[in-house]
This record gives structure tokens, C-alpha cells and sequence, in this order.
């Protein structure tokens, strides 16, 4: 209420009222992951633009759902992939399309959290899903190529507490392209000096190194204050590809990456390689 008066909007008790405003055109999806396919049904079925955070579900049938009923309704879909946005990352994809290395082979992407101990991968998706989606839609967006194959690892070396949740701690994945081309990721969830996220990209004339997010001074409990700038800068673009009547936005992106995360899953549990299918 109090927000409502401040930028004179209109109050809704809840989002089923909300979703019958006329005046709604676009809705915003910020909540747990484990409501994110209830929430995209009921939003579809009132035809509204949907701008949805990372990830779309939490299982892969729920996510194939998604999928199918996205392309049917043929609803206005945008996702969340705020590291495209970031000035460091779109710096590093014009090196990469300028040719300054020439020919990408091989991508290694590290990303560790400050202390988050304690597993919730039923409400936020877990590692995978949470985390690995956003390095899995980098190392695309860079590669420009169809991955094609995903071989993950799994531990819970800091917190056995993510056990319950069938979710993992530390994590190393590798990834395939269709241009031979190879990605390899390392997760954790835990790190004694701090937010630590970084990016090696070699390729057949040279090497770039992108460490501009580990922060090892300022030991930040939540990493996301260090992105709001490309918060905001997704935010706006999204709004501008409404106006100019475009596609949906990033949906396709968004869908691989998740698809990727959920295959990584199951190659831990099957303990072998799993093709990636064709969109």
C-alpha cells in the first residue's frame, strides 16, 4: 500500500486480483523458483506479458511445459539473464566478435559464493539452476555454436544439509559444442575470502582473462548488489523490445541454459555423459 501511494498505483490484495486489471499489462515473476510454473499457467491464461527471473521451474518436465505452452499461446515472454547486461560481460562478447583472439577452443568459467551454507534447492532450484544458468547462457552467447553433449560432478564437500535437497555444493561440468568447441565450468558455494567470479577465454590467437567480480577486501552476503546496474539495464531493454513489437526475449536463450542445467543434473546421477537434444 504504502509503495501504491508513492508511485500512484493501484493496490492489489493479491496477484489473482491483480491479474484481472485491465490496466496490468506485464508482470514481473521475483518469487521462489518452486512457484515460478504455477504462476507462468495462471499469467498465460490471462494473456499477459510475462518477464520471469531465472530459472523457469524446478524439474525438467515442468520446464518442457513451459516451453511448449510459450510457443503455443504465442504469449510475450522475456527472461532474466542479467549477465548479458553487465558492461564487463557485453565488453568481453565485442572482443570476442571482433576476432581479437581469432577462433574461441576452449571457455573456463569459476564462480564461488561467500559463505552460503545451507541448502534450499526446492524453493530456489539449487546450484544448477540457480547459479550454473547464467555461466551455461554466457559460455552460449560467446560460443555461438549448439552445445551438444554435458558431463557434470557433483560433491557436497561444505554442507551435507544439500544432500536433503538432492542439490550439490561443489560442482565441475563440461560442456561440448557443435563447432567442437569446449566450455568448463567450476561452482561452489562456499569461499573463505570473499565473492569470486571468473572467466578465461583462449582461443587460436590469443587468451582474455576477466576477473573484475572476485572481490576478496569486501565480503559481500549478498553478490547481487554488485550487479544492479545491469538489473536496471535488462530491465530496459526488455520494456523497449515490447515497444518495438519484437519477439520474445531471451526466452529461447534462457530455455537452453535451463535445459543444460537440468541434463547436467541428471548426468551426476546417471554418472554419464548426456546429449543435449535440438531445440
Amino acid at each position: 500500500k504504502t509503495l501504491s501511494t508513492r508511485f500512484n498505483a493501484q493496490h492489489a490484495s493479491n496477484w489473482h486480483t491483480a491479474l484481472k486489471y485491465n490496466n496490468v499489462h506485464v508482470v514481473l515473476i521475483a518469487s521462489t523458483a518452486s512457484s515460478h510454473f504455477n504462476l507462468i499457467k495462471k499469467i498465460i491464461k490471462n494473456n499477459k506479458i510475462i518477464f520471469c527471473e531465472k530459472p523457469l521451474s524446478c524439474n525438467l518436465r515442468s520446464t518442457k511445459k513451459i516451453y511448449e505452452l510459450v510457443k503455443s499461446s504465442k504469449i510475450f515472454f522475456g527472461m532474466a539473464l542479467n549477465r548479458r547486461f553487465a558492461k564487463e560481460y557485453l565488453k568481453l562478447k565485442n572482443k570476442i566478435d571482433s576476432g581479437n583472439i581469432g577462433k574461441i577452443e576452449t571457455l573456463s568459467f569459476v564462480h564461488r559464493t561467500f559463505n552460503k551454507i545451507g541448502g534450499n534447492a526446492k524453493n530456489d532450484g539449487g546450484l544448477f539452476r540457480d547459479k550454473g544458468i547464467h555461466f551455461f547462457d554466457l559460455a552460449n552467447w560467446f560460443v555461438n555454436s549448439k552445445p551438444i553433449e554435458v558431463t557434470a560432478f557433483g560433491s557436497c564437500l561444505i554442507d551435507n544439509s544439500f544432500i536433503r535437497d538432492k542439490d550439490y555444493d561443489t560442482a565441475m561440468i563440461l560442456i561440448k559444442y557443435e563447432n567442437d568447441v569446449l566450455a568448463q565450468f567450476t561452482f561452489g558455494r562456499r569461499t573463505s575470502y570473499g565473492h569470486e567470479e571468473r572467466v578465461e577465454i583462449f582461443g587460436s590467437k590469443g587468451i582474455i582473462h576477466l576477473d573484475t567480480f572476485t572481490n576478496k577486501k569486501k565480503k559481500y552476503d549478498n553478490f547481487n548488489i554488485r550487479f544492479l546496474s545491469s538489473y536496471k539495464k535488462e530491465l530496459d531493454v526488455f520494456i523497449n523490445h515490447i515497444l518495438r513489437k519484437g519477439r520474445n526475449f531471451l526466452f529461447y536463450e534462457g530455455y537452453l541454459s535451463q535445459l543444460i542445467s537440468e541434463l547436467a543434473i541428471k548426468s551426476i546421477i546417471k554418472r554419464k555423459k548426456i546429449l543435449i537434444p535440438k531445440i
